[in-house]
Formats: structure tokens, sequence, C-alpha cells
């Protein structure tokens, strides 16, 4: 599972290097190895102040997919994709994030300092 982190705070090595702002939008990559072999859904969840959320539940049509995930609060989150039965996990930190229209940066997410 690979994602990116937002702009400004985030980036260009400041500390919050690898941070991501609620409320912007991130496109994950969740690679599978042969879809057409897949014997269950692809089960994506963010966990994250006390609560899982599943982002994506269906049969893998292709090697790569992608689904949007929101993080809606500031915290700590762990990222998990399920597939018959191999689980990948992913731990990030999520700060205040000021979405940008897609004009600017093309939509670009600008994460505030978190200290």
């Amino acid at each position: 599972m690979d994602t990116l982190a937002g702009y400004g705070s985030s980036a260009n090595g400041s500390a919050n290097y690898g941070t991501y702002g609620a409320g912007c939008d991130y496109e994950l990559s969740v690679l599978v190895g042969d879809p057409r072999s897949s014997k269950s859904n692809l089960k994506v969840t963010s966990t994250g102040n006390g609560r899982t959320a599943t982002i994506y539940d269906q049969k893998p049509t292709s090697v790569e997919i992608t689904p949007v995930w929101r993080p809606p609060a500031p915290g700590r989150y762990v990222l998990t994709a399920t597939l018959d039965g191999v689980t990948k996990t992913r731990s990030v930190t999520v700060g205040t994030g000021v979405p940008f229209p897609e004009f600017i940066r093309g939509g670009a997410c600008f994460v505030l300092p978190t200290y």
C-alpha cells in the first residue's frame, strides 16, 4: 500500500514530512499479484481515533487498486489492506489539512505544522 503526503508543511524535509492532512483526499495504491485468482474481496480500512472505516471492499479487477482515502480528523491512523487472508498495514500521521481548489496546484493539500 502506498500513498503520498500533501504539500506545504508536510513536504521539503520539514519536521512534518510524511504527515497527511485531515479533510484532504489521498489516492491509495494497493497492488494485487493476480486479481483473477483472488478468492475474496480486497478490503481496505482506515483505523484511527477509535474508529474503523472501510475505504474499499470489492473483488480486485486489476493489479493496482486506487481507492481514495479522506482522513476525517488529525491523529494516528493505520491503513490496512486484506486479500485472501494476507494483510498489509501502514501507519501514518494526520495533521490539520487545508485543501486547495483544483486550480491551485491541482487541488493540493497544505498541512499545518504539528509540533
